[in-house]
């Protein structure tokens, strides 16, 4: 599992989110710090689509006895297009390092990085 950088993005540096931006997803999942701004971009160049998914950290909170934690499964056509994902709530997607956890269902021609958004004033 490899730890993404988290690239923030600001008025006063451009950020490209295309192709040279991103890096091939690990094969056993990736995670990236999370204080609930950040965002995934995703890319998938393969043949087929490919689900990303995202680790639900805590219990189910509808009162449902004895459920585990929900995870968030996003379908990613492999139109090549890069999509966004996020933002990510801190008290359901962190784990304990602060980190959301990410696993694909494939990594052939799956690109992605992390990126964050400013605090707002």
């Amino acid at each position: 599992m490899a730890i993404l950088t988290v690239s923030p993005i600001t008025l006063a540096a451009a950020v490209p989110i295309d192709s040279t931006a991103l890096a091939a997803a690990a094969g056993g999942g990736d995670s990236f710090p999370n204080n609930g701004v950040q965002f995934l971009a995703v890319r998938n160049a393969g043949g087929a689509p490919i689900n990303v998914t995202f680790v639900g950290q805590k219990p189910c909170s509808l009162g449902v006895a004895g459920t585990t934690a929900h995870d968030t499964v996003v379908a990613i056509t492999n139109d090549s297009k890069v999509y966004m994902l996020g933002p990510f709530r801190t008290d359901r997607y962190n784990d304990a390092n602060g980190r959301v956890q990410v696993s694909y269902s494939g990594v052939t021609s799956l690109t992605v990085a992390a990126f964050a958004l400013p605090p707002s004033a």
